[in-house]
């Protein structure tokens, strides 16, 4: 596949996490349920972690000039530095890690690769909040994270799955799937 291919690929998977961030249920706390996190492990599987990563940037970029594609149309460079904006801000890693995948265990490698990139997307979200809202981490996890860690783990495997399907069916990227040395699977 082209370099052209790959960032129009890339362009694409940004207006997805854009249209997907505005499906948004607001809580008591200052962190909506979205379908972002979803969106995020779906570019990275499906695009590899380089392109993944890109598509995430681009996201971020276009809501940091103030185009409205965060959560409740919301864009503008203060949006990062608001409650939420640690999570957006590690958006980038967790598409990386869904991008790569481990040559022995192709598909639990791949899995626990996912899942340890929405775990740094929590952590730096957290600290993020911790800092922002002025209470503890402890406090900090409870109020924007706790309450998400199931449903953001469900939305990655969901991800995960749906991508393996789009693969399946020659919609995705079968060498999107990139080993630690770097060689394409």
């Amino acid at each position: 596949m082209s370099r052209y291919q790959n960032m129009a690929r890339a362009a694409i998977f940004a207006a997805l996490l854009a249209i997907l961030s505005q499906i948004a249920i607001p809580t008591p706390g200052a962190v909506p349920v979205t379908l972002q996190i979803f969106a995020v492990a779906l570019s990275g599987r499906c695009l590899g972690p380089l392109y993944g990563a890109v598509s995430t940037l681009v996201y971020l970029l276009l809501g940091a000039v103030g185009v409205p594609v965060f959560s409740g149309f919301s864009g503008g460079i203060s949006a990062l530095f608001s409650y939420t904006g640690g999570f957006l801000l590690s958006f980038p890693v967790l598409a990386a890690f869904s991008g790569l995948r481990t040559r022995r265990a192709k598909k639990a490698g791949g899995i626990l690769l996912t899942l340890a990139g929405l775990s740094v997307c929590h952590l730096v979200g957290v600290a993020w909040y911790s800092v922002v809202s002025k209470l503890s981490f402890a406090q900090a996890f409870v109020v924007s994270s706790l309450q998400y860690l199931g449903k953001d783990a469900l939305l990655v495997l969901g991800a995960l799955w749906l991508a393996e399907k789009l693969k399946r069916r020659g919609i995705a990227s079968r060498a999107a799937g990139t080993s630690f040395d770097g060689k394409d699977m």
